[in-house]
């Protein structure tokens, strides 16, 4: 889980906002209470708000505000690690031009 920086809520509140006509659930990843007024508002318009995030640092309201909370624990969590490239090894003739 990777924090957002500050300024991520208002574009997300935006496009949360446009998407309630078109959606029945929007599931927020956070777990911070500057999302509340947008769980309310998401509901009135007809949508389920489920907040999925670490019980312990999720604001309580948010929690009680949110139609499901999902918490995430440490066994939710994934490391991704790249595959390392195979390269090939360049040869060369040994003959001259």
């Amino acid at each position: 889980v990777v924090p957002c920086h500050k300024s991520a809520d208002i574009p997300l509140s935006i496009k949360a906002t446009q998407l309630a006509s078109k959606v029945d659930t929007i599931i927020i990843m956070s777990g911070d209470s500057d999302y509340v007024e947008l769980v309310m508002h998401l509901k009135s318009e007809g949508v389920r708000v489920e907040i999925a995030a670490v019980q312990e640092t999720t604001a309580k309201i948010l929690i009680d505000e949110a139609d499901h909370f999902h918490p995430i624990t440490k066994e939710d969590w994934f490391v991704y690690t790249a595959q390392k490239r195979l390269t090939r090894k360049r040869t060369t003739t040994g003959k001259s031009a």
